[in-house]
């Protein structure tokens, strides 16, 4: 009953795959009826309005169907050792815990440049993804710490 997540496989991936292929428009629709082709305002973020439910549902959905899908075909596609990935593998346990306060630093000393937000997009997760391997690199140097990640 444990490693479920090793155990999809491509049949699974693939049911689940079409499931998020037929639920994908589900929320395009839900916001149609909802009146956004008209100019209406249409909140997903949450109460007991048609696509906040509609949402609520979606999204497990189409999620589920990405990560199996994603997961099957990095397993038997990219799953090729090799000593980048083994150095960024044994760091990901490490960037996991730090990324947060890290993600959240970042964003604040960009909070004020005046650039497009998908520039700063970009650059903020960029740069917290390469800053939060450093610093889970730099966490298993620690003594003890290898016992933990």
């Amino acid at each position: 009953s444990y490693r479920w997540l090793e155990r999809v496989g491509r049949a699974q991936a693939s049911h689940w795959k079409k499931v998020t292929l037929i639920t994908l428009p589900l929320l395009l629709i839900s916001a149609a009826f909802s009146g956004a082709l008209s100019g209406k305002v249409v909140n997903f973020n949450g109460g007991l309005g048609l696509p906040a439910i509609v949402y609520a549902f979606w999204e497990p959905f189409v999620a589920w169907g990405v990560i199996a899908s994603l997961l099957v075909l990095f397993r038997e596609r990219f799953n090729v050792p090799s000593p980048c990935w083994q150095a960024w593998g044994a760091s990901a346990y490490g960037a996991y815990i730090v990324h947060a306060p890290i993600l959240v630093g970042v964003s604040r000393l960009l909070a004020d440049w005046a650039a497009s937000p998908l520039i700063k997009f970009a650059l903020v997760g960029t740069v917290s993804v390469v800053i939060s391997f450093a610093v889970g690199w730099m966490l298993l140097r620690l003594p003890g710490v290898r016992r933990v990640f």
